[in-house]
């Protein structure tokens, strides 16, 4: 009988293959948490992101490494010193770096991972004043009223 139960866990867990939740044991202890110095920032801005982490108990994890990755962006040239960069948490348990926001309006997504954890934050990039309209879309120049206007 203890073939038979075997078989069937092992063949439960193939056919769910990716889609079968998946837990870690023993759970994992602490967490991570990134948070951005604003939420809205212009093309060409410098945001700071902070990057949180605690034990199981609550208390700072102090000389922890905090890696932190553009993971989506509207162009190419946001940053974090580069695409990715990883920080050393100081006795309060906090990473500082600064994001570069780019010459290109929309949303930058950003995670901070350290061990087993990981955290998001999105900042939303909006044109420069004086600067292309966000939406890229260009309005032609009127082209007269065609004679319907006396």
């Amino acid at each position: 009988m203890k073939g038979i139960l075997i078989a069937i866990t092992v063949s439960v867990a193939f056919i769910l293959g990716s889609s079968a939740a998946v837990a870690q044991y023993p759970n994992p202890a602490g967490s991570v948490t990134i948070t951005s110095a604003t939420v809205a920032a212009p093309t060409g801005a410098d945001v700071t992101l902070t990057c949180t982490l605690v034990g199981v108990t609550g208390a700072p994890s102090a000389n922890a490494p905090c890696t932190f990755t553009i993971e989506s962006e509207p162009g190419t040239d946001a940053a974090v010193g580069s695409k990715v960069v990883t920080k050393m948490t100081d006795a309060n348990g906090v990473a500082t770096t600064v994001l570069k926001t780019g010459s290109t309006p929309g949303q930058i997504v950003v995670s901070a991972t350290s061990g087993a954890f990981r955290s998001v934050t999105v900042v939303n990039v909006t044109s420069s004043a004086g600067g292309p309209p966000a939406s890229g879309v260009v309005v032609p120049p009127s082209t007269g009223d065609g004679g319907l206007v006396k």
